[in-house]
């Protein structure tokens, strides 16, 4: 399939903007447990403003070598090509507010042995507001959710020198809200690419252990990293390919089934 992409003419622009603020603080309930409290603001502001125009509808610019490089037609006629569909701009604005809470408990036996265990909760509200336009459609998207996560470790050293650490992640994490707008970009005719309204939040477990011994003194310490994360509605994308047309057009999907297993040694 002949496709004529002569004098095709993108003008963008895109601007971002964020900042953060924290704070925190620790009581201690006695020698060996703490409790700590914080909070984290997050702001992050995206403008895209993408125009696409066809400059090879223009009986004088279906050719490129009839105009110099970087010329450009009127106002006029070059916005009587803006492809409609193609074409939008929109706002991402995005705050969190995030409240953590956390325990923390160290007990020494001895010189050398010790127990310590963490645990930190925070609680994350996260607030979004998507404003996009063309000449096809406005919408103004908003989306307000809490994003769970826990994150917990237990570390224990013995008088040998030897230590295991055992530690839990989990986490959340939304789905871009652009990608669920009912919108499908056809720019270049032989990849189209589809959103996806029904997108869900992607959740992952990761089991970590880790031990190191000093029995190997003369040359470091020997450490044995073991690591399992399992993921839910991890985002993917799928392609369909028309061997007819030689069209792909490509879906962004949730995929269950993500597992990994991985280990490491060092010498340090």
């Amino acid at each position: 399939k002949d496709i004529d992409f002569n004098n095709h003419y993108t003008d963008n622009y895109s601007k971002t903007n964020d900042y953060q603020i924290a704070t925190s603080y620790r009581y201690k309930l006695d020698h060996c447990s703490s409790l700590t409290a914080s909070y984290q603001y997050n702001y992050n502001s995206y403008k895209d403003n993408r125009s696409l125009f066809l400059l090879h509808l223009l009986d004088d610019w279906k050719a490129s070598s009839s105009h110099t490089l970087g010329e450009l037609p009127s106002n006029l006629e070059l916005y009587s090509t803006l492809d409609p569909h193609n074409s939008h701009l929109y706002h991402d604005q995005k705050s969190d507010n995030t409240f953590t809470l956390g325990y923390d408990y160290e007990l020494k036996r001895d010189e050398k042995t010790k127990y310590h265990f963490n645990l930190s909760v925070p609680l994350k509200h996260s607030n979004e507001r998507l404003r996009y336009e063309n000449s096809m459609m406005d919408t103004v998207a908003t989306r307000r959710k809490f994003v769970p996560e826990v994150l917990t470790s237990f570390k224990f050293r013995s008088r040998s020198d030897c230590s295991l650490e055992l530690s839990y992640h989990y986490s959340q994490n939304l789905p871009s809200m652009l990608r669920m707008i009912n919108i499908t970009d056809d720019s270049n005719p032989l990849s189209i690419s589809e959103n996806n309204p029904d997108l869900k939040r992607t959740s992952l477990h990761t089991f970590t252990s880790y031990y190191t011994t000093t029995l190997f003194k003369h040359y470091g310490n020997l450490g044995f990293r073991l690591s399992y994360d399992l993921q839910y509605n991890d985002v993917a994308s799928f392609r369909l390919y028309d061997k007819t047309t030689g069209v792909s057009r490509y879906k962004p999907m949730n995929i269950n089934g993500n597992d990994m297993l991985s280990s490491d040694a060092d010498l340090s």
